[in-house]
Formats: structure tokens, C-alpha cells, sequence
């Protein structure tokens, strides 16, 4: 569903006439589908996002974009680093803020969300800096201030070879099967953030059978919050039917995802096991160079 779509399904829920609303104007409706958008993305972890963060020698604290939302995990190298907090590491390791060397563990730094910091400071600079999309998928890759864009034709891409870089694409359209820095590389995944719908003709990015959940929970938000139309009994039912929708897209999701069969468990964090394995999803024959 576009905008446009929600808003009028959303004012059919509240029993109004999308044409000519009595109680709700498009403005409040719009205010509304977005927070339930932000809502469901949120807690239905169905947008994950990948991005790579250049590493500067001696620096231990970087800047997270705002469309990352909570961070899940953070590999430097190839290689899963230990979640930690700032407490902690304060009891048992003085000076860790400063210290050099291999990073090992990340903490969520103490100024705000939208930064993280790293224990060991790296010691080396990375000369590349990776954009990761949604489900994993390679977008774009930024060498020295030059962009290359990865085309999304299925095998279009086969190999991408610049300064002890490597890059092998399945048959599957933006499939990651290999990539390998010279240097050191920071990468953080996160619970992606997605923008606000502001035009007519705008989608929401989760998959289609969310659309119609975001409008019960905008519906049901509506309801429980503007004065003129409060009706908490049937609030509690579309919240609940948002809710069903909800827990489908996140069966869904967790199923789907092929990414996840090369990630590293969650539950093992073991900073020298490689994050991607070479060997775990082979490039066909058909498309080897």
C-alpha cells in the first residue's frame, strides 16, 4: 500500500469516509500511520541493515548513521567482537579507552546511542568503507572517494577485484558470498530505521501483508489518543489484530532470510571465528568468470 492507500484504510477502520473525513485530517492520519510504520518495523526486526564504518588508527569511538537502529552485532576484520558495557569494562580493565591494539569487544558509548566504542583501539587505518542494504544485500562499495554501483541483474556481478579486495555474487540478486579486506574494516548491523512516508505515492519497506497491520495499529493508536473518536474497546481489537499481522512478519522474516545461514550464531561470540565463511555458500558453476 502507498500513503495515499493507508491513510484511506486507516479512515474505513475508524468508520469515516476517506473522501471527506469528519473527526481526522489527512495530516493527523499521516502522523499516525508513521508512528505505527516506525512501530512495526521496529518490533517486528524485519528491516536489518549492514553498514561499514572506516576505521582511523587510534581511534576507538565512531559514529553510527541514524537510519541504525539498535545494534545486534559488530564484526572488525571478518571477525564477531564481544558485546560489553562501559561499567564493566571500568572495573576490569583500567585505561581500556586508550588502549591499542586488535579490537576485541564493543560497548555502547556513553554520549548517545548513534555511537558505539571499541576495545582494543585499532591500531591501522581501513581504506574502504561499505554500504550495506536491507537484508544484507551489497549496494555499494566506496574506494577512495570513488563509488562503484553493484548492479542488481541476477550474476551481473560476478567478481570485483581493487587493492586486496574480493567480491563473489550468487545467482541470487545482491547475495554476499565472499568479501575480504586487506585492512581492517568495522561493520555494525543494526535494526534499520525507516525514513517517514511523506508523499501520496510513498511504501513502507516491510514486506506487502505488513501494510494492512500498520494501518490497524494506526487505527488503534487513534483511538486510544485523539479526543473527538476515543473508543478503547475497539482500539484493543485492532492492537491485537496489529499485533497478530506483527508476529507473522517476524515469523516470516526469521525464516527467510538466507543471510542468516552464514552469520555467526548469536549465541557464540568468539572474536578469531570468521564472520563469513568462503567455503559455506559456494558460487555455481554457471557463474564462475
Amino acid at each position: 500500500m502507498t500513503l495515499e492507500e493507508l491513510r484511506e484504510e486507516t479512515l474505513r477502520l475508524l468508520g469515516e469516509n476517506p473522501a471527506s473525513p469528519a473527526f481526522w485530517t489527512a495530516a493527523q492520519v499521516d502522523r499516525y500511520v508513521n508512528d505505527a510504520y516506525q512501530d512495526f518495523a521496529r518490533d517486528s526486526g524485519s528491516l536489518e541493515i549492514r553498514v561499514a564504518i572506516r576505521t582511523i588508527a587510534a581511534t576507538g569511538e565512531y559514529e553510527i548513521p541514524e537510519n541504525v537502529g539498535p545494534v545486534s552485532r559488530v564484526s572488525y576484520d571478518d571477525y564477531e567482537l564481544i558485546p560489553d558495557l562501559a561499567h564493566k569494562m571500568d572495573r576490569k580493565q583500567s585505561g581500556w579507552m586508550t588502549e591499542a591494539g586488535t579490537p576485541e569487544r564493543w560497548i555502547k558509548s556513553r554520549e548517545g546511542r548513534h555511537k558505539l566504542r571499541v576495545w582494543r583501539v585499532p591500531s591501522v587505518s581501513s581504506p574502504y568503507s561499505v554500504t550495506g542494504g536491507e537484508y544484507g544485500k551489497m549496494v555499494a562499495l566506496d574506494v577512495d572517494s570513488e563509488e562503484v554501483e553493484f548492479n542488481a541483474e541476477v550474476g551481473k556481478l560476478i567478481d570485483l577485484q581493487a587493492d586486496g579486495l574480493s567480491f563473489h555474487a550468487s545467482q541470487e540478486v545482491g547475495r554476499l558470498c565472499r568479501l575480504s579486506f586487506s585492512a581492517s574494516n568495522l561493520e555494525v548491523w543494526g535494526k534499520e530505521v525507516p525514513p517517514e512516508l511523506t508523499r501520496d505515492e510513498d511504501e513502507p519497506k516491510l514486506l506487502p501483508l505488513a501494510h494492512m497491520g500498520i494501518a490497524f495499529r494506526a487505527a488503534a493508536l487513534m483511538l486510544q489518543v485523539e479526543r473527538e473518536g476515543r473508543n478503547e474497546p475497539l482500539s484493543g481489537i485492532y492492537d491485537a489484530l496489529a499485533d497478530e499481522y506483527e508476529d507473522y512478519v517476524r515469523y516470516l522474516v526469521s525464516a527467510r532470510l538466507p543471510e542468516k545461514s552464514f552469520s555467526p550464531r548469536r549465541d557464540i561470540y568468539d572474536t578469531r571465528v570468521p564472520l563469513i565463511r568462503n567455503d559455506e555458500i559456494p558460487v555455481p558453476e554457471s557463474l564462475q568468470p
